[in-house]
């Protein structure tokens, strides 16, 4: 510790003293200090970690290896519902798309009944006569 200068108490040192101001000081407090590793301490810290390095490995090994276990069967479970679900989502859309064919084809097949094709593309009948006008042209691409 640093000794006092004449006129400040103990326990402070003064930094700067002048005719700018007050001194800076700075507060000097007591440290408490750890006492060092000897050989006894030593000696009895040693029995300590053999005991747990003894029955604690083997106990981590077991944790290490249940764990990895597990997380493997996580893995194996999520690849499974990954692929059931991919079936089960194929078999889904080829469902729609069957029922969306049997309906256009039945559709088709109402059309069908109702005009021919070509019928659609006569014109109306003239107030002249009641047979219908020339044929139209199919529409196409205007622009």
């Amino acid at each position: 510790m640093a000794d006092a200068l004449p006129g400040t108490p103990r326990g402070r040192v003064s930094f700067f003293s002048g005719s700018r101001g007050p001194a800076l000081e700075k507060v000097v407090l007591p440290v408490r200090t750890v006492p060092t590793m000897n050989t006894a301490m030593l000696e009895l810290l040693i029995p300590i970690i053999a005991i747990l390095a003894t029955f604690g490995f083997p106990v981590a090994l077991v944790f290490v290896w249940k764990w990895f276990k597990l997380k493997d069967r996580e893995l194996q479970v999520d690849s499974e519902i990954r692929r059931t679900a991919g079936q089960a989502l194929e078999s889904r859309v080829q469902r729609l798309e069957s029922v969306i064919l049997a309906l256009d084809a039945d559709l088709r097949a109402r059309l069908g009944e109702s005009a021919s094709r070509a019928d659609l593309f006569e014109s109306p009948a003239t107030s002249e006569s009641s047979q219908p006008g020339p044929l139209l042209e199919a529409p196409g691409k205007t622009r």
